[in-house]
């Protein structure tokens, strides 16, 4: 009778440990099948009225960010205020729904940032059905996208962007034509660019090369904004051109 009355509560014991696995099991699909939605995000981009709009072209450059934690609420910071809230999920669809917001109100310094938070506290102030994919690069970061349902989609990254437009410059150094559409000239007074590298808007390595010299050619490149580093012995200079 005890060895019959061990192996029942051994059985028992067994089925307690599978329910409560099967509930967190339950529990994880019910806040979205992707654990990676789940971590600190930074803004790269922003699309609305078929427009999109480069975090790093803002100045004076911000840092626009976004948390995410697994119960599905939120934080961040925008150009010059901080915001919370919470998503819920539909699980049927493997959507985002908005379900609060709340932010600082404050007024920022500059105009262009009014202006961006006006779009951005827009989209997580309505009452919009999210709908988010999570993206691999080929540098191996992971590419966030939220959609509103009335078209304003959202680009995040989980780096942050390399560069910004108002970077301090650590030597005088000019760059002509800009816009270019072939060769990019540097003038430099008394410094010698040891190594320059051009790289796209989101941080890729487009160009390089490790020769001393005043010029590189980009005319390869598509047009669009580009950043290019300039080394030398005395540090490092970052500065944005355009590609005509």
């Amino acid at each position: 009778m005890e060895k019959m009355y061990r192996s029942l509560l051994k059985n028992n014991m067994m089925k307690r440990v599978l329910l409560i696995i099967l509930v967190g099991l339950f529990s994880l699909q019910s806040f979205g099948q992707n654990g990676a939605l789940y971590q600190n995000w930074y803004l790269i981009s922003y699309e609305y009225d078929e427009n999109i709009f480069n975090v790093s072209e803002i100045f004076p450059h911000i840092e626009p960010t976004l948390t995410i934690e697994q119960n599905l609420e939120y934080s961040g910071y925008a150009a010059c205020n901080n915001y919370t809230g919470s998503f819920d999920y539909d699980s049927t669809n493997d959507l985002l729904t908005m379900n609060s917001f709340d932010a600082t109100l404050n007024l920022c310094d500059y105009q262009e940032h009014n202006e961006f938070e006006t779009v951005y506290f827009n989209f997580f102030a309505n009452p919009n059905i999210i709908d988010y994919s999570i993206v691999y690069d080929t540098n191996g970061d992971e590419n966030l996208y939220l959609e509103s349902s009335s078209g304003v989609i959202f680009h995040y990254r989980n780096s942050q962007i390399i560069f910004s437009v108002n970077d301090i410059e650590l030597f005088n150094i000019n760059l002509f034509p800009n816009p270019v559409s072939g060769e990019l000239f540097i003038s430099s007074e008394n410094t010698v660019v040891e190594n320059i590298v051009v790289y796209s808007i989101n941080g890729k390595i487009l160009l390089e090369t490790v020769n001393e010299t005043n010029s590189i050619n980009v005319s390869a490149l598509s047009k669009g904004i580009y950043f290019i580093e300039l080394s030398s012995s005395e540090g490092k200079s970052i500065q944005r051109f355009i590609k005509k």
